[in-house]
């Protein structure tokens, strides 16, 4: 049985093992994670040398923490959202916070967002969404879009949040289930592993239903030499 598949969850027909690649992988991602949102000392220097205005720096910076974990900050962009406060580290147009990316939502020429507000802080008046009147004439939709987001009632800071979590934070747990290789669901797979069931037996029956015992036809294919 291949590696990939024993470093599965018994329901999708592995052994419950954890795969290291994809275990360091997840730590690296985690790690990242902290790095965003930690106030600790050591995030808040390497915050300031390796993010430029909440994205990655693409120039190269001696450091062995970054180094494993730069790939991991797109991805952390791309599978997160921004809880609104106060609206001044999110950018208006390009950051994820009112579904997709705006700039996307409304077709903007990247001619034309250079002169528009920048932050969602720009559109937030006495904690209430103002949309200027030549916004409003030029994204007719902004508005509609806009009020669906539901602004706090008192200033907080905006709040970058992973999806899919419950609490919006990211666990080494989460980090891994999205890092890991699935399979589909099996419905025996589960069955197999039980204390009624002596583990010998288990092992050979979860190899039956996945058609990788030993049997003479499957050791010629692999190119074995059987006696005649």
């Amino acid at each position: 049985v291949a590696w990939k598949k024993v470093c599965t969850p018994y329901e999708e027909g592995g052994l419950g093992l954890r795969s290291l690649i994809a275990l360091n992988e997840a730590a690296n991602l985690k790690l990242c994670w902290d790095l965003v949102h930690s106030v600790e000392d050591w995030a808040i220097i390497l915050n300031s040398r390796v993010l430029r205005n909440g994205k990655p720096i693409n120039h190269h910076v001696y450091s062995s923490i970054w180094s494993s974990i730069k790939q991991e900050a797109n991805v952390i962009l791309d599978n997160s959202t921004w809880k609104v406060g106060l609206g001044y580290s999110i950018k208006l147009w390009t950051d994820t916070w009112c579904g997709n990316a705006l700039v996307d939502t409304l077709n903007i020429p990247q001619n034309v967002l250079i002169w528009l507000p920048q932050r969602v802080s720009d559109i937030i008046q006495n904690q209430q969404w103002y949309i200027p009147p030549y916004l409003d004439n030029n994204f007719p939709t902004l508005k509609i879009m806009v009020q669906q987001v539901t602004l706090p009632m008192e200033p907080l800071s905006d709040i970058l949040v992973w999806n899919g979590a419950t609490n919006g934070l990211l666990s080494l747990k989460e980090a891994y289930e999205f890092k890991r290789q699935r399979f589909a669901i099996l419905p025996w797979a589960k069955a197999l592993w039980c204390k009624d069931i002596p583990p010998s037996r288990s092992l050979h029956a979860w190899r039956v239903m996945l058609d990788k015992v030993p049997t003479d036809d499957k050791l010629t294919e692999r190119g074995c030499n059987l006696p005649s």
